[in-house]
């Protein structure tokens, strides 16, 4: 009577983001046959995506905020299947 459940990795992995020039920019590593789109919030419940989406590849991506930050900000990739 034994049970094997197997999970697949995580669409997002190795996430790590940083603010160079007034552009934030997340590097992940990603899976084929995902899109993968940057959202911004100020207040953590409104989100909105600041990049098109983005199809994956198996490897690393980096997608940026090229509209400017100003004040507070927090940031989370969006993973979906097509």
């Amino acid at each position: 009577k034994n049970i094997l459940v197997s999970v697949p990795d995580s669409p997002v992995q190795n996430l790590h983001g940083a603010l160079s020039n007034d552009v934030w920019q997340v590097q992940f590593t990603g899976r084929a046959n995902w899109l993968y789109t940057l959202e911004r919030t100020t207040d953590l419940q409104s989100w909105t995506d600041v990049s098109p989406a983005m199809p994956g590849v198996s490897g690393s991506l980096a997608i940026s905020d090229f509209n400017g930050v100003t004040g507070n900000a927090f940031y989370r990739v969006q993973a979906a299947r097509p």
